[in-house]
């Protein structure tokens, strides 16, 4: 048994000191509180990470007026493309996901961007879609390549999510 519990904290703890510790953050002007790693900040609406880079931001966060009664037409409408969405983003993939309860939609696609001095990248924006007390809900990572490195706090990020009414 003893073996057997060695073991297991050999394999466990490498992937447990790896998570990051948690913040709780009140975004209260977008009536949003969440978690998301201490390190990180918010600038705006972007979610900026302890090397001061652009990681994600709210896509609007939450939308009273909601074009879409679920994940997939979410998906959809993300096909086709956003009037916002800047030219050549090209939809790789999608997949549904459930967290803390939650119905998550995740739909990847593929920018093709410049840093403004003529040198161009590709970068993967993870959009991820959920209603939320009849809201609809939308928070953006981004990625140098299709899957997230830090998914599991990303999952983290997302399970937290909750809508404040603050009162003012």
């Amino acid at each position: 048994m003893r073996v057997l519990l060695t073991f297991f904290w050999l394999i466990a703890l490498p992937a447990i000191a790896q998570q990051p510790s948690l913040k709780q953050v009140d975004l209260a002007d977008d009536h949003l509180a969440l978690e998301i790693p201490a390190k990180w900040s918010f600038e705006g609406s972007v979610i900026v990470n302890e090397q001061g880079k652009k990681i994600g931001e709210l896509s609007p966060g939450i939308k009273k007026e909601c074009a879409y009664k679920n994940g997939t037409a979410f998906i959809v409408a993300l096909k086709k493309g956003f009037e916002e969405d800047p030219e050549g983003i090209r939809f790789i993939n999608s997949k549904k996901l459930v967290i803390n309860g939650r119905a998550w939609t995740e739909g990847v696609c593929l920018i093709d961007c410049t840093d403004g001095n003529g040198n161009w990248s590709s970068w993967y924006a993870h959009r991820f879609f959920s209603i939320m007390d009849g809201n609809c809900f939308e928070i953006t990572f981004y990625s140098q390549g299709k899957s997230l490195k830090s998914e599991q706090t990303i999952k983290q990020i997302l399970g937290s999510i909750k809508i404040v009414n603050y009162s003012k």
